[in-house]
């Protein structure tokens, strides 16, 4: 890329091309949305750099830089709060519709159940909790959403193993190879294996309970459920 690219003679100019690279990286994120770090890297890092040298006689690196970021914040808070977001029209916190920190924030505090049910109660059974996400308390929906002719997976799984190669069952969204890697387990899950598990399931649990109500005062659920599993 030469500077005679993006056409800067003024510090106008400078600012205009500054803004329009950073709108079509948000566009990119917004269509893409790049989840590996060097594609990350090279938008967020490398090219503002590169942007910040062509630009270095009309705007100062920092300048560009914050320009630059700018440009992508607003552009992402503007969309996610304009009635063109297909999620516009669930009600919610306005710090859940522009971003999945505040939620973060208030499951750090162990308190995210008593949360969700405080918006439920407040907006009803269909909120929204994240830029991309609803929160639903209608048990109807289970099977239209979760059945085997529901919604796709979503990404919530995938984000937790970026550096794996080899995806968990759990995190595939493709159907077809899902299916391929499920068939190693549906003998194991079937209900005739189920059923031959009960009775060890049966006495695992009850040694819990047992064990749970045998302690004095508080209780570390976390450990006993490790026990248990």
């Amino acid at each position: 890329m030469h500077a005679s690219v993006l056409n800067v003679n003024t510090t106008q100019d400078a600012l205009l091309a500054d803004v329009g690279v950073a709108f079509i990286v948000y566009l990119i994120f917004k269509r893409w949305e790049p989840g590996a770090i060097y594609m990350q890297a090279l938008l967020l890092l490398l090219l503002p750099a590169v942007v910040s040298i062509l630009l270095l006689d009309k705007l100062a690196v920092w300048a560009t830089f914050a320009i630059y970021y700018s440009t992508i914040l607003a552009s992402t808070l503007a969309y996610r709060l304009s009635p063109f977001h297909p999620m516009a029209r669930y009600p919610g916190p306005v710090m859940c519709k522009v971003s999945k920190f505040w939620m973060a924030y208030v499951a750090k505090n162990h308190k995210q159940h008593l949360y969700l049910q405080s918006l439920h109660d407040k907006y009803g059974d269909v909120v929204r909790i994240g830029p991309n996400e609803v929160s639903i308390r209608d048990t109807s929906a289970i099977n239209p959403l979760m059945g085997s002719q529901g919604l796709p997976k979503g990404p919530t799984w995938g984000g937790r193993s970026l550096q794996n190669p080899i995806k968990a069952l759990i995190v595939l969204q493709d159907q077809a190879e899902h299916l391929r890697r499920r068939k190693s387990w549906n003998r194991g899950l079937n209900i005739a294996a189920i059923k031959e598990l009960a009775p060890t399931m049966t006495a695992r649990i009850t040694q819990l309970v047992d064990g749970i109500g045998s302690q004095k005062g508080a209780v570390d659920l976390s450990k006993w459920v490790s026990f248990f599993t």
